[in-house]
């Protein structure tokens, strides 16, 4: 097996939680007197952490901190993160296919938001570590410390880690560690954009990312091209 520590997204990765994501942007555009956001509007925030979405989303805070309007988003958030939220197609299988690898989950969503949706989808099983965009003080992605204090944590080997993800900072971030990425083309980022970055593997469903982890399969490169 080439890669022994599977670094996974969660947010348009694993599971698609735009309808909860919305949910709670629009209880807090509510609380600002703005009109409610679309699915497909606060999809395009997501990627770069909760400050960043409530920056978007709520325009003018009205007196109010940005701090305490993230802090508002948080307290809607927690109590609807798992309404809707759902794995995608094939998720649940490829996990359980690829349970004696070692694996983790690196998201710029805050720590306990992240670790409450893989426990209450009954993974916990599957992740050896979970950091959120709040797991290294100071640092996110695409910044390659973290993915450096993931893989330390977790005592995996950095040159058969490979990250995996729907976002630019999932690419950018594995660029920048030096490791692999593996490019997810069902999430939430257009996928000319990831192919833009030139990923080292590109799939279009979930069930696909076992044969390349397995090797069985030498995936694609950005493009489309067989590598």
């Amino acid at each position: 097996m080439k890669y022994d520590f599977l670094v996974f997204d969660l947010d348009g990765t694993l599971v698609d939680s735009i309808k909860d994501l919305t949910t709670a942007a629009n209880f807090l555009r509510k609380d600002y007197g703005f009109e409610p956001l679309s699915a497909d509007i606060v999809q395009s925030y997501v990627g770069n952490g909760v400050r960043v979405i409530v920056e978007k989303a709520v325009p003018d805070t009205r007196g109010e901190t940005i701090e305490q309007a993230v802090e508002r988003f948080n307290g809607y958030y927690e109590k609807c993160l798992l309404d809707e939220t759902r794995p995608f197609d094939g998720i649940e299988e490829m996990l359980k296919d690829l349970q004696t690898v070692k694996k983790a989950i690196l998201s710029n969503k805050p720590e306990k938001f992240s670790k409450m949706i893989v426990e209450g989808l009954g993974w916990s099983k599957y992740f050896t570590e979970i950091f959120g965009g709040d797991s290294v003080k100071g640092y996110r992605k695409p910044d390659p410390k973290v993915f450096f204090e993931l893989v330390k944590k977790a005592g995996a080997n950095l040159s058969k880690s490979i990250m995996l993800g729907d976002g630019v900072n999932d690419i950018k971030i594995a660029k920048a560690a030096g490791v692999k990425s593996l490019a997810v083309l069902y999430g939430f980022t257009d996928a000319k954009t990831l192919q833009e970055l030139k990923p080292d593997y590109t799939v279009q469903k979930a069930s696909e990312i076992k044969n390349i982890i397995n090797n069985n399969d030498n995936g694609f490169l950005a493009g489309g091209a067989k590598r």
